[in-house]
């Protein structure tokens, strides 16, 4: 068990060395200020219990989205003999990288709890359940244009149902919507990894201007339309978070039309985009982090203009 840990643990430096040394120059010395930057934020931030408390449950959120997008499920329960503790180690890993923040405080035990649950998200079940037919219902509902959203909620419905619950149920409460439909925003962003085959991307015959630009509507409607009772039920019990409610209202939205323009601009039919992870994930944390909270506006006026740079490769004869 430890020599298989230690390779892997060997693989994973690996590969997080390449892909670092695979980034331009300037985004290299971009990504390490800005983790300098957030390091140093996040050690001063939780001297307080209560601010510990917030960053150890982002931390958490973050682990759980990695748990149910993990491209690598298959080949580490292939390659290994115990993949579920293997798997728990590595969700508890960042927890201890984090933990020195809080030695030395009163709440110095938040990051051994923390580091319990997250190595028990490791046992909370990926495959879709049985009980998942019962939202068929709803992929029969939506346009065939909103193959995405069909796709994504056979593999991921019965999660979002549950996540979709817990905001409008705890809407009563503080920050409860807000993070529930941060965390539904990771998920349904997670749907447009995927590219389409090259004859449903012609079958609206548009520009690539029109059809982008069709596409940022048509999707964007859709995802304000599920998520408006949580937005609406939290302004309604929490009056005095307007303000923060309307500010991470425009970041998720802008979020999920940057996951669109990411994608199409690394378009490749039938293939996965891995394009742009780095940068999603920041813009991501641009919600609930303010230091991030100018990425989302930029990266998506940048992969805007490359979505459409890139679709007229394919799209060039719909003038």
């Amino acid at each position: 068990m430890i020599p298989a840990l230690n390779n892997l643990l060997r693989l994973r430096l690996k590969q997080s060395w390449r892909f670092f040394t695979e980034l331009p120059w300037l985004h290299r010395l971009l990504v390490v200020l800005l983790a300098a930057i957030f390091l140093t934020a996040y050690y001063y931030w939780t001297d307080e219990a209560t601010d510990a408390l917030k960053a150890y449950a982002l931390l958490l959120l973050g682990i759980l989205q990695i748990h149910f997008t993990r491209p690598d499920r298959q080949w580490l329960f292939t390659h290994f003999d115990r993949p579920q503790f293997i798997q728990a180690l590595e969700y508890a890993l960042p927890v201890v990288l984090f933990m020195p923040g809080t030695l030395g405080h009163s709440h110095w035990y938040y990051g051994l709890v923390t580091m319990l649950m997250a190595a028990g998200i490791s046992l909370i079940p990926v495959a879709p359940l049985r009980s998942t037919w019962k939202l068929h219902f709803l992929t029969r509902r939506l346009a065939a244009h909103h193959f995405e959203w069909k796709a994504g909620l056979r593999r991921y419905g019965w999660l979002l149902f549950i996540i979709w619950v817990a905001g409008v149920l705890g809407s009563s409460l503080p920050f409860v919507s807000l993070l529930a439909i941060w965390f539904f925003t990771l998920i349904t962003a997670a749907f447009y990894q995927e590219c389409e085959p090259l004859p449903v991307l012609f079958a609206e015959g548009k520009s690539p201007r029109a059809f982008f630009r069709q596409k940022l509507l048509r999707e964007t409607r859709l995802y304000l339309l599920v998520t408006a009772p949580m937005w609406l039920l939290n302004v309604v019990f929490q009056p005095n978070n307007i303000w923060a409610t309307l500010i991470v209202a425009f970041l998720c939205v802008l979020n999920y039309m940057l996951a669109i323009a990411v994608k199409y601009s690394a378009y490749y039919p039938g293939e996965k985009v891995n394009h742009g992870s780095i940068f999603l994930s920041l813009a991501y944390l641009g919600a609930v982090v303010p230091f991030f909270t100018p990425l989302p506006p930029i990266l998506l006026i940048r992969y805007y203009r490359t979505a459409l740079s890139h679709l007229q490769h394919y799209l060039h004869d719909f003038h």
